[in-house]
């Protein structure tokens, strides 16, 4: 491809490459829209209950890394149950 024709079969690629793959995450974020207008769940279902973590961790004044191993989950988790929790209770 070291033509001025190559180079430019190239280029051409690239950019068809380019806009499909805009396509492709335009359709994907419609598909998403559509799901959540629709109440569908997106996602994992949740293993643990956030209001459970954040009691047990202020009722043992547990710290963070306890309370991820008590749970069995990693320390985002149980910073992530402790932030929605608080903010349900507000």
């Amino acid at each position: 491809m070291s033509t001025p024709i190559g180079k430019a079969m190239l280029t051409m690629l690239t950019a068809m490459a380019e806009l499909e793959r805009s396509n492709i995450k335009e359709r994907q974020l419609t598909g998403i829209k559509r799901a959540k207008a629709k109440g569908k769940a997106l996602g994992r279902k949740k293993t643990i209950n956030d209001e459970d973590v954040a009691q047990w961790r202020q009722e043992n004044s547990a710290s963070i890394k306890a309370t991820a191993e008590h749970f069995d989950i990693s320390t985002a988790s149980v910073k992530r149950a402790c932030r929605i929790a608080k903010e349900v209770v507000v």
